[in-house]
């Protein structure tokens, strides 16, 4: 299995990403060049994609947070004392976020025609490959 690394989703065809995300739109690839493009959006970001003899079979959308900035953030991880979490100091970053934007979505996008056993293997060659990233 191959793992591809890339720094911005308009590197990645259109198409090959969708095909992965089917129906999410906040996983979709129009989506995540908006997120990427927004000035507010105080992170780095980059994509892991997972081939078997060129064949897409899995991708992961990462987001990397060095600051205390990201409210959204925050929510995800200490949920309705969010606020009182950033009062008081606490934060969230530094960070790596993988999924879709607001974290509606699974964490990888893994082609549905894999095996259970298979989908596994695959998650687990995107998260060796983030964990190399960090």
């Amino acid at each position: 299995m191959e793992i591809e690394r890339f720094e911005s989703i308009s590197s990645i065809d259109p198409a090959e990403w969708d095909s992965l995300a089917g129906g999410d739109v906040l996983y979709s690839h129009a989506w995540l060049g908006i997120v990427e493009a927004c000035p507010l959006e105080k992170a780095a970001f980059f994509y892991l994609l997972a081939r078997e003899n060129g064949k897409l079979v899995g991708a992961a959308a990462c987001r990397v947070h060095l600051r205390n900035d990201s409210a959204s953030l925050d929510t995800s991880f200490y949920g309705r004392v969010s606020n009182l979490a950033r009062t008081v100091g606490l934060g969230a970053a530094p960070a790596i976020a993988v999924g879709s934007r607001f974290g509606f979505s699974p964490p990888f996008l893994l082609d549905p025609a894999l095996s259970d056993s298979r989908a596994e293997e695959v998650a687990g060659a995107l998260i060796y490959r983030l964990i190399e990233r960090a």
